[in-house]
């Protein structure tokens, strides 16, 4: 028989997003049914973001609550976060088995409040989150705030190696669990039909992402057609790079879209790429969308950071840093077909030892472990 957990879920995106901790804990607990989940959305300074309200639709066993818009000025977005984390902490703390937060940013209070009602705190640790912040004061800010959290939490859960590295240093009781994927929902995913042969990116075009590398497999490439779905910072880059220069052979999607939408983008493509800046960031992330590549039985390209060399060690994706390497493996994927085949084949079964329902059971003896069962 399987226990079921009250489980508080706050500063990790909004429910309705696809970002990476949604989407994580949705696949982990939500879609598995066997839990209460009361959501806390955040409040947030920026702007709408497109990646924000893809997926309305609110599972059964979800409680939503609300955030909202704040003032621009950090201190004042630091301070509402806080209240409004706060707010749901004190509503809830004495009726959940568990809270589960991704971000310590703006969350101080509302942990000390959870840990003083003697709540377990679980700190699912997915990206290097102070390195997103340019500004060294948040930078180090950030840093601070993460530590404490560690310190602070019951068990701590990670999804690539190097997070697993620092959660340690910290908190003896770190969990490594990657992120993975749906394998029986993606076989039945149509492909798009489009003009081939294609090559793929699909997810954000932030400053992660090196675009430039792959550019001169672009323009040298004329008759591959080269697709980039999503949307993000670089999106300006691409055009530039291509529309505005007269290439005829890309197509750049007009924003975000729906993920049912995406897995069919993907499962078209004749070669899929991860290419990422090689830095501590990327080092440090577990890539959702390369077993999602997989899982469709897609050929592969990517950049050999920390994390995919540690998981693709069986020959299940190629490698390329410099622009040069990006127009070999590229080409060399769209003409030696046994190849692609090969290590697409080596990608699927990497896949099916990461799908959801496995990393779930995992994920829930870990909460089980901590969680104050009422």
């Amino acid at each position: 028989m399987v226990l079921t957990l009250k489980i508080l879920v706050f500063n990790a995106g909004k429910l309705a997003s696809i970002e990476g901790a949604v989407v994580r804990f949705k696949h982990l607990i939500i879609e598995r049914g066997f839990d209460k989940v009361i959501w806390v959305d955040p409040v947030s300074s920026r702007a709408y973001y497109k990646t924000e309200d893809l997926d309305l639709k609110v599972p059964k066993n979800v409680e939503l609550v609300k955030g909202g818009k704040c003032a621009s000025n950090p201190v004042l977005e630091l301070i509402a976060r806080e209240k409004h984390f706060l707010k749901a902490a004190k509503r809830y703390a004495g009726e959940v088995d568990a809270a589960v937060f991704y971000n310590s940013w703006g969350t101080l209070l509302a942990r000390n409040h959870l840990k003083n009602n003697g709540v377990p705190l679980v700190f699912d640790y997915i990206d290097l989150m102070h390195a997103f912040r340019k500004n060294p004061l948040e930078r180090a800010v950030a840093w601070k705030s993460t530590v404490q959290a560690f310190k602070q939490s019951d068990l701590v859960l990670t999804t690539a190696r190097k997070l697993q590295e620092l959660a340690k240093r910290y908190n003896k009781n770190s969990v490594l669990i990657p992120n993975g994927v749906d394998c029986a929902k993606l076989a039945k995913v149509k492909p798009k039909k489009i003009k081939r042969p294609a090559v793929g990116f699909v997810g954000g075009f932030g400053d992660w992402v090196d675009f430039t590398s792959v550019m001169p497999a672009v323009r040298e490439l004329k008759n591959v057609r080269f697709y980039f779905i999503g949307d993000g910072v670089q999106k300006k880059f691409l055009e530039t790079q291509t529309k505005d220069k007269g290439l005829k052979n890309v197509f750049i999607s007009d924003g975000f879209i729906p993920y049912d939408e995406a897995k069919s983008w993907m499962a078209a493509f004749d070669a899929c790429l991860i290419p990422f800046k090689l830095n501590e960031l990327t080092d440090a992330v577990c890539p959702l969308k390369l077993f999602e590549y997989w899982a469709l039985k897609r050929p592969t390209v990517c950049t050999p950071t920390y994390e995919i060399k540690n998981i693709a060690t069986r020959g299940e994706t190629l490698f390329a840093k410099t622009p040069g390497e990006w127009t070999e493996k590229i080409e060399l994927l769209l003409k030696n077909k046994s190849l692609a085949r090969k290590t697409a084949l080596k990608g699927f079964a990497k896949a099916k030892e990461h799908d959801w329902r496995l990393l779930s059971k995992k994920y829930r003896k870990a909460l089980e472990g901590v969680a104050k069962c009422r």
